[in-house]
């Protein structure tokens, strides 16, 4: 009797840790979107590289993404408009690309 207990408990615990780590990655989405930005500015910061950029298609949104490649970072113009894939995390799936978190550049092409 006492193994079969021990073993429910242990299915219980189990259980209740994937769903407490379940419920907490479902409260930051992943979210990704390609859009038409212009680099306003670059800078470091504690070793991480970061370019202002602003949206131009049809909001003129500003906002900060961050670059995980120094060499990348080091060919981005300032005033060079270029076609990226960003991704950020958020609490729902409205949430606007520089209201989210965390923005990272994934993917980029020069606009010609």
């Amino acid at each position: 009797m006492r193994k079969i207990s021990k073993f429910i408990l242990l299915f219980l615990f189990i259980f209740g840790i994937l769903f407490f780590y379940m419920k907490n990655d479902e409260s930051n989405l992943k979210n990704s979107s390609t859009i038409n930005i212009e680099v306003l500015e670059k800078y470091k910061e504690r070793g991480s590289f970061f370019i202002k950029v602003k949206q131009f298609e049809s909001t003129n949104q500003e906002g900060i993404v961050e670059v995980r490649d120094e060499n990348l970072w080091n060919v981005l113009e300032i005033g060079k408009k270029y076609f990226v894939v960003v991704s950020w995390t958020s609490q729902n799936f409205e949430t606007n690309i520089f209201n989210g978190n965390d923005l990272k550049l994934e993917q980029i092409d020069l606009i010609k």
